[in-house]
This record gives structure tokens, sequence and C-alpha cells, in this order.
């Protein structure tokens, strides 16, 4: 038996979004629901809570989260002042990762420090290699 949709009736993916602001389910998987096996779906459904965690994160630095598989897991990619910065919800806490810089927080406020730390890290990168 199938499980009911997790939609809210807040859906932004026919706006152009490939993740869900309403239910956090990316586009294919809101188009295939209805005829995803039980056991694809609880995978979905599992994934659902850490990324409306995500999504809120991004909508607190202005932006939108996207989902991508890297790394043998589900990561979040938020673009923030014009650079992609990767999250991933791990037991630790947040992994952190922005190419080359990576941080682990546990708490909002560590948070937004490890991605603004990551940031300029690659904000100091950049500027090296304009020298």
């Amino acid at each position: 038996m199938n499980n009911a949709s997790p939609c809210i009736a807040q859906c932004s993916t026919g706006l152009g979004d490939n993740v869900c602001r309403g239910c956090g389910r990316t586009f294919l998987e809101v188009a295939n629901w209805s005829v995803m096996n039980h056991e694809a779906q609880q995978r979905v459904l599992g994934r659902l809570p850490s990324r409306r965690e995500l999504q809120r994160i991004a909508s607190g630095f202005g932006g939108l989260a996207d989902i991508a598989e890297r790394e043998g897991g589900e990561w979040g990619g938020l673009r923030v002042r014009g650079r992609l910065v990767w999250l991933r919800r791990s037991q630790e806490g947040w992994l952190v990762d922005c190419g080359g810089a990576s941080d682990v927080a546990t708490t909002d406020d560590a948070l937004a420090q490890a991605i603004e730390r990551c940031l300029s890290a690659a904000d100091e990168g950049a500027g090296r290699a304009l020298d």
C-alpha cells in the first residue's frame, strides 16, 4: 500500500523550484509519487525533516535550497552571496562544505558562523586568484 502524499498544498515546484517549499520533495519525487512503491516513498518521507530544516536555514540567508547526491549521501546546496555552500545533516550536527573549507555545526548560531567562515575562506581564495 502506498503512503498518502505529504503535500501541504503549498507547492513551489510548478514555479521552478527543484525542492518544494511546502513539503520538501524534489520535483521528480512530486511528479513520480503516485507510481513509487511503498519503500521508495518511505525513503523520501525519511528525508523530509532534514530538508525542511535546510529550507528554514536557506530562507534565513535569503536563498533557496537545492538537493544533490554527493559523497554517498544527500546534501543541500545553498547559494549565498553568489557562492554555493553544501550542507548535510549528520549525527554530529550540520556538515558545511564550500569546496575545500569544511566545518561542523551543532546549533543555528554555530551554523551561521560556519557558513560565514566557509564563505570568507572562499572569498580569500578568490582574492588570491585575482592577485
